[in-house]
């Protein structure tokens, strides 16, 4: 069943209890929220297995996580690494300690402040060999690391601690190029002890990006909605109103169909070099997630910026 009307103005509770309102009529129009924005429809070629970090895969999980969680650095739109939930960083002068600050702005959407130690978790759950995260590459060349994913050390060796209320400290067994890139990835993003109760993300899931999970129906569809509490609005000024509609199509043909009658406005087709498929980690550690995302949009969709990472940025997308 087609959903394309959706609450924007009103706490996250009536999103989904507008939404479920929608599921039981049935209703088959595009309506204006209360504050004149509609749903962008987006397809997903599948579901994602989970949205929980440290088991993410290339793919539509890394799409939908791309949308709600921000962590230290990320990408521009021309590939370099730029602050997001640090407002800066230094690197010493041999190369082996990183510090980030984060900024008074950084929020989870319940409101609750970003702090040092949920990035301290984050890598923790990471390195976990009881996880058996596919990211554990990446953090090795943290101090330490190695020896704690294979058990012969413990965790609180490892060189990642809080310093002071805002301030994240990373040491490195050695001087390692690649690592900043490495921290654009879900494997640095800060984590919170509620992820691990569920792989179903909703409204009451914590995140830190533009968006946030306001429902989820498992193999259909996912609703995000806008982060009220996103430190881009405040930093950035980016007041994101329209809510997103990702819709799961599997089958090219009936997503062109739909894009054609107006119930899609963004359709997705990815493909990947195969030199970036072998790359090696150490070479560029983000060139197994380096696609090319080519967007086929509605008449009614202005721009449709995309990054590096073929991440559309849904925050960017421009509707007439």
């Amino acid at each position: 069943m087609a959903v394309r009307a959706l609450l924007v103005s009103a706490p996250m509770k009536a999103w989904v209890f507008g939404l479920c309102a929608v599921l039981l009529v049935g209703c088959q129009n595009r309506g204006a929220a209360p504050s004149g924005k509609t749903a962008l429809q987006v397809q997903l070629a599948s579901a994602p297995a989970s949205l929980d970090p440290v088991q993410l895969q290339a793919g539509a999980a890394f799409r939908v996580l791309g949308a709600v969680m921000d962590g230290l650095v990320g990408l521009d739109l021309q590939g370099k690494v730029e602050p997001r939930l640090a407002s800066h960083y230094e690197v010493s002068p041999d190369g082996k300690r990183y510090t980030f600050t984060l900024r008074p702005e950084a929020l989870w959407s319940d409101g609750r402040p970003v702090l040092p130690k949920d990035f301290v978790l984050g890598f923790q759950r990471v390195l976990d060999p009881a996880v058996n995260s596919s990211w554990v590459q990446f953090l090795l060349p943290i101090r330490g690391a190695r020896a704690f994913h294979e058990k012969k050390g413990d965790f609180e060796q490892v060189g990642v601690r809080s310093e002071g209320e805002n301030q994240l400290v990373i040491e490195l067994e050695k001087p390692t190029p690649t690592f900043l890139s490495a921290l654009t990835l879900p494997l640095a993003y800060p984590a919170r002890a509620e992820w691990a109760a569920t792989p179903i993300w909703n409204d009451k899931t914590p995140v830190t990006g533009p968006y946030q999970v306001a429902f989820q129906k498992v193999k259909e569809s996912i609703l995000l909605a806008p982060n009220e509490h996103y430190w881009g609005r405040r930093v950035l000024g980016k007041m994101i109103a329209r809510p997103v509609m990702l819709r799961i199509v599997p089958n090219s043909a009936e997503a062109q169909t739909l894009l054609s009658s107006g119930r899609l406005d963004v359709l997705v087709q990815e493909s990947q070099a195969p030199e970036q498929k072998s790359a090696r980690a150490e070479i560029d550690p983000i060139a197994p997630f380096r696609v090319k995302s080519a967007l086929t949009v509605s008449a009614r969709v202005v721009k449709a910026p995309v990054d590096s990472l073929g991440l559309i940025r849904f925050e960017d997308i421009e509707i007439k």
